[in-house]
């Protein structure tokens, strides 16, 4: 089953389970994650799962030691259009959370 993150650091509600990472374009630390069609409850990531950082708004996915990697151009032109969709939105919603905290935009 597909599952898209939201992964967000200095939540309001944090993950205890959740190792904190960091993002490996803009290096935030990222502590806490949210599925992105139920974002009101904090999820255990698995690996394979897509995220969008919460600050950068890069896509990334979760490898096999849980680390994140920024998803390569080549990856998102061959995910199905509903997933692009779907990572595109949370980009928007990235820059929503970033603008309504003040924060830098890092691209």
């Amino acid at each position: 089953m597909l599952r898209i993150i939201f992964y967000i650091g200095k939540a309001m509600k944090k993950n205890p389970k959740l190792a904190a990472s960091v993002c490996p374009v803009c290096k935030i630390k990222l502590d806490a994650a949210l599925e992105a069609s139920r974002a009101d409850e904090t999820i255990q990531p698995r690996p394979d799962d897509y995220t969008v950082c919460a600050y950068c708004a890069s896509f990334l996915v979760y490898e096999t030691d849980m680390s994140l990697r920024v998803l390569t151009q080549d990856e998102v032109g061959d995910m199905p259009s509903d997933v692009r969709s779907v990572l595109t939105q949370a980009r928007k919603c990235a820059g929503e959370f970033r603008d309504s905290r003040g924060l830098p935009d890092y691209n």
